[in-house]
């Protein structure tokens, strides 16, 4: 079988051990605008697994040791995947961590099939094009979401213009010219990989989120102004996933479900008669008593709620417009929801202090989530914090991206707390994190 369009999510996580079974969203979305177009997941291998919060911090050593080794098997699996299905056109998405990562892809395409159009886009891609601009390897940049776009490329390029008939940027950074109901269902068809039934059940129902916290960039890539999918289009995707692959569980990826509470009891009422169970994210303060009953009578059996920190210093300093009070009160009703919950913490923002930091210690213990999942501040490029970061000196406009991860060893972006400090800090809390999820029943529980 010959190829003529090859989407790639390039890889990270597997260098240190951790797969993940789901479908990359985002490339089987651009899949499903393009005829012959199949997707790559460079994640995914024989042994899908998860590991601690103190290996996962680790890993950004493996990570970066795999990047300069020619001979690692990841590279060399698809230096073979290339030579089999020798695509016309490679698309990559491209996430900040992942920028070398993408470039050696990018690098091993050229080498193998000089002739083939390479294209990036994504996070990185949309939020740093320039980034892109010196390298021979990549033919086109995509600055914004690509659905639109996309197409209109690959169509070109496979009826045979060169090169040089093409923009090297492409700015479709337009949120509101991208009309999220137009959009075909995700392509979960055309894959490369294996995946589980739950690996199917990934979905979004909505791009956007109407907060502004300092240290995310959603605002950047997607906008603040929320687009929200139909509920009779999602429950047909729902109901599609279920007739094709029997998938009884599903994540729902948006940023902050719970934004339009009337929206979230029509889907209730909808999905409930399909017998699945589903989770998503939210802000912890766009909660009730009443709307999570209603939300678990439809099938909610996990919910995670970004409460970054137990300080309120820190959580005025990072635009979070919630205080711990707040942050205890919510707690509190989802404890008593009997809902499986989980806690987004972060430590090692630039204005913390090693107080500051058990002060979000402490916090886990009050209100005594079922689960925890823990980041080390970074100064993503698109984020407020990145900016303040480079200007107060904290990290250099040109650093190297494959360093710093929210989860990596080598991250320090904290004036108050030396870096040899924060490193013990921070091996400190991902062995405390994971005893807490140990002593509540796992991974395995969380996953059930």
């Amino acid at each position: 079988m010959k190829i003529d369009t090859l989407l790639i999510n390039p890889p990270f996580h597997r260098f240190f051990g951790s797969e993940q079974d789901y479908i990359p969203i985002g490339l089987s979305y651009l899949a499903s605008t393009v005829d012959n177009c199949w997707i790559y997941n460079a994640e995914v291998g024989d042994n899908v697994s998860n590991i601690s919060y103190n290996d996962r911090i680790n890993g950004q050593e493996s990570y970066i040791k795999g990047l300069y080794d020619d001979k690692h098997f990841i590279w060399k699996e698809i230096r073979e995947l290339l030579l089999k299905y020798a695509p016309k056109v490679v698309g990559i998405t491209v996430p900040t961590v992942k920028f070398k990562s993408a470039i050696k892809v990018a690098e091993i395409v050229k080498e193998i099939l000089p002739d083939t159009f390479v294209i990036v886009g994504g996070p990185h891609a949309t939020l740093c094009p320039r980034d892109f601009i010196d390298y021979k390897c990549i033919d086109i940049i995509i600055k914004g979401e690509g659905e639109e776009i996309f197409p209109k490329i690959v169509t070109d390029i496979l009826k045979g213009n060169k090169k040089e008939d093409f923009n090297r940027i492409y700015d479709y950074n337009k949120f509101v010219s991208v009309d999220i109901n137009n959009l075909k269902l995700p392509n979960k068809v055309n894959l490369l990989n294996k995946y589980s039934a739950k690996g199917y059940g990934h979905i979004v129902t909505a791009r956007g989120c109407p907060f502004s916290c300092l240290y995310c960039s959603s605002n950047a890539l997607l906008g603040s102004k929320v687009r929200y999918r139909k509920v009779t289009d999602i429950i047909n995707e729902i109901e599609y996933l279920i007739k094709e692959y029997n998938v009884q569980d599903y994540v729902i990826w948006d940023e902050t479900f719970t934004a339009d509470r009337k929206r979230i009891i029509e889907f209730c009422e909808k999905v409930k008669p399909l017998n699945i169970t589903w989770r998503c994210d939210t802000r912890i303060n766009l909660i009730d008593d009443e709307l999570l009953f209603i939300m678990k009578d439809s099938g909610l059996n996990h919910i995670s709620v970004g409460i970054e920190s137990g300080n309120d210093i820190t959580l005025q300093f990072i635009n979070k417009k919630i205080t711990r009070k707040i942050i205890e009160k919510y707690a509190k009703i989802l404890n008593n929801s009997g809902i499986f919950w989980k806690a987004y913490i972060m430590i090692g923002f630039p204005n913390e202090t090693e107080e500051m930091i058990n002060d979000t210690l402490n916090l886990i213990y009050d209100i005594k989530p079922s689960r925890v999942t823990l980041s080390i501040f970074t100064p993503y490029p698109g984020t407020p914090l990145y900016k303040y970061c480079i200007d107060n000196k904290i990290i250099k406009v040109n650093h190297d991206y494959s360093m710093f991860s929210h989860q990596s060893k080598f991250n320090h972006f904290c004036p108050n707390i030396n870096k040899e400090r924060f490193q013990e800090i921070v091996k400190e809390f991902s062995e405390k994190v994971d005893n807490y999820n140990n002593s509540n029943g796992g991974y395995e529980k969380w996953i059930k």
